[in-house]
């Protein structure tokens, strides 16, 4: 009976272990994803701005309100797709166009520290018995997000 309970007790702390230590990777992510998405929303309406001074149909797709950063990121793609090369010189876009670019720079922070974080989740998820604990949680890997803002 002894040797039961400790094995017993050895699989609950292997278990609690593993757990812990791809929970703390999901919260660091899910935790900054706020601010990423309000980042997100801010990119939207200025470039959905810039593309009607422009007079450019805009595609339909929604960055706002998705539920995962690779949504978000996938659709913002879709609407840097249809952004034209920038004209500086123009005195009506040029502000627009800074603030794009500002807001590009801060999402681009935001996504080397989430692809970061994603590479070491990804990592510790490939060991065995972090792996077989992750089947049981039905924990997947997390695709790097690779945002493409350049304009055509």
């Amino acid at each position: 009976m002894p040797v039961v309970i400790s094995i017993l007790l050895v699989l609950l702390i292997i278990f609690c272990s593993c757990y812990n230590m791809l929970d703390k990777w999901r919260f660091r992510a899910d935790r900054q994803y706020p601010y990423v998405r309000e980042l997100m929303e801010e990119w939207e309406t200025v470039t959905l701005r810039l593309l009607n001074t422009l007079g450019i149909q805009a595609p339909d797709v929604h960055v706002a309100g998705q539920k995962h950063p690779w949504e978000a990121v996938a659709a913002a793609n879709r609407l840097a797709e249809a952004c034209p090369l920038p004209d500086l010189d123009n005195p009506v876009t040029a502000p627009i166009l800074a603030r794009q670019g500002e807001l590009e720079e801060e999402l681009e922070v935001y996504l080397t520290v989430y692809n970061d974080t994603a590479k070491s989740f990804n990592k510790t998820l490939g060991r065995p018995i972090v792996r077989n604990v992750g089947k049981l949680l039905k924990w997947q890997r997390w695709e790097e997000l690779n945002f493409n803002p350049n304009h055509q």
